[in-house]
């Protein structure tokens, strides 16, 4: 539940050590968290209970037989899932079937972003299971590594897929459940049908046409256009089995489901929800939201604290607000085609105008939404190793630490001359959390 106070500080947790935020006087404070649950007792006793009873779907050991080639796609590190324990214990349920663990390939689920390195790979699965297993990221740009499978009869973009998914016998996605701007929730076939989809599909499907879109909503997936797509490519290309995870804001399992792609996924979703969804009492001037570590790894990544900031219904933060991001982000800003679009433009206006006129690349759809961002309030990076010019050039702001932004934005809201006090929402984990505004009448938006 949140929790509005008047404490004089308070302490943040990145995720990568902790920042001590100073509350400035004046102004009514409402903490966002999301609800707190017991985690499991064992994770991996947990992984293993979900794959013994599986949702809509026979148990692994009965699915894959000896010969088969089998594909397990996961994701990349800016989003954490424990798969230093999934992937063994799914590994445990093929070999009993009599499948050799050559062949068995794991795809890191890269989309459109940099593939990870030997080093990050290790740091990510642990050094065994490379050494056991095939291990590659997938290429959204290799020709020769992607095959055309179709085209969606829903929104008329080709359907381009990574080819070794596509020619697996067996195909295994593995993931965790969280609020997406796109898809409601992330998890299910998402990570087969943008994890490993081609440029063509992934630039098509993030494009003014399927975001603008009143079905495609943040934490809504009944009727999402955007979820519709992703259904649609596993119906042509199965993903024939996941593991999908709800994680606490410490990334502690809570609970795994395992099997079908969307019969497992959906109480996934219900849990997520429980979880995550939060009622929030009023808009806040200022928001200071964290993206815990992986998420703050790069700028691309950590600008996704803004999402529940902004694209809620109706958005948490008020018109002209400051919104507050304290993210290190040793990795720089993560896309070069990123950096260009935010630095070219002359400002959030044009880059929204540009994107609806002609369309953008398969990492275009990232500026689109800053710009939307920055339409609604301004963005001020703290505690970062991101260089202040950069950051100018792409219109955001930068500070030394959180309280300093803190402070500065307060003044400008005291001096605005907004009658009443000031309100200023905290997010210790921006990534996970989704805030549900109240409406006048007591309900939730």
């Amino acid at each position: 539940m949140p929790e509005t106070m008047k404490p004089d500080t308070m302490v943040l947790d990145t995720g990568e050590g902790q920042l001590r935020l100073i509350l400035p006087a004046g102004f009514d404070v409402e903490v966002l968290q999301p609800k707190a649950m017991p985690a499991a007792a064992d994770a991996l006793v947990e992984i293993q209970r979900a794959l013994t009873e599986p949702i809509g779907s026979p148990r692994l050991s009965r699915m894959a037989r000896e010969g088969m080639k089998v594909a397990l796609i996961v994701c990349d590190d800016t989003r954490y899932a424990p798969q230093k324990l999934i992937i063994p214990a799914i590994a445990a349920e093929l070999q009993s079937a009599g499948v050799l663990r050559s062949d068995i390939t794991i795809i890191i689920a890269c989309g459109t972003h940099e593939a990870m390195g030997k080093e990050a790979i290790v740091h990510m699965l642990g050094p065994e299971i490379p050494q056991a297993y095939r291990v590659v990221n997938h290429d959204a740009y290799d020709e020769a590594g992607l095959v055309r499978v179709g085209v969606s009869k829903g929104l008329g973009v080709p359907i381009v897929l990574n080819r070794m998914a596509v020619e697996a016998d067996l195909r295994i996605g593995i993931g965790a459940v969280d609020p997406h701007i796109f898809a409601g929730y992330s998890g299910g076939a998402k990570i087969l049908s943008v994890g490993v989809a081609g440029r063509d599909t992934i630039a098509e499907t993030h494009n003014p046409r399927v975001m603008e879109d009143p079905g495609t909503r943040y934490g809504v997936i009944e009727g999402n256009t955007f979820r519709a797509f992703l259904d649609e490519v596993a119906s042509l290309v199965p993903l024939d089995f996941i593991v999908n995870v709800v994680q606490d804001t410490e990334k502690r399992l809570i609970r795994a489901f395992a099997g079908h792609a969307r019969d497992a996924w959906t109480p996934a979703v219900t849990l997520a929800r429980e979880l995550n969804e939060v009622e929030a009492e009023h808009e806040a001037d200022i928001v200071v939201s964290v993206p815990k570590y992986p998420k703050s790894i790069n700028l691309y990544q950590a600008i996704r604290a803004a999402n529940p900031v902004v694209f809620g219904k109706p958005p948490l933060i008020k018109q002209d607000g400051v919104l507050i991001i304290p993210a290190r982000c040793p990795r720089g800003v993560g896309s070069d085609e990123f950096e260009q679009d935010m630095a070219s433009a002359h400002d959030a206006a044009s880059i929204i105008e540009k994107g609806r006129a002609e369309g953008f690349g398969p990492e275009g759809n990232k500026s689109f939404t800053v710009a939307k961002v920055l339409s609604r309030c301004s963005v001020v990076f703290t505690d970062t190793e991101l260089p202040p010019g950069t950051l100018a050039r792409m219109k955001f702001g930068w500070e030394s630490d959180v309280s300093k932004a803190l402070a500065t934005a307060a003044f400008r809201v005291g001096a605005s001359g907004v009658g009443g006090r000031g309100r200023i929402a905290v997010l210790p984990d921006g990534f996970s959390i989704l805030p549900r505004l109240k409406r006048r009448d007591g309900t939730q938006e």
